[in-house]
């Protein structure tokens, strides 16, 4: 009984971590200011340790 817990959970983490990996993040641009960064209307977008970071507004 306690290896079929056991398994449950480590079938509970893979699962886990697959629809971690399937979250679609925004491509890293490089950049020197924020002049560099592509502007979009519905973020704010700043240079950040030569990285283009876009926050919603």
């Amino acid at each position: 009984m306690q290896t079929m817990r056991n398994m449950n959970l480590v079938y509970m983490f893979v699962y886990a971590f697959i629809i971690f990996l399937s979250i679609h993040f925004p491509p890293r641009i490089k950049c020197n200011t924020e002049a560099d960064c592509p502007q979009r209307f519905d973020n704010i977008v700043e240079c950040l340790f030569g990285i283009c970071h876009f926050y919603i507004k």
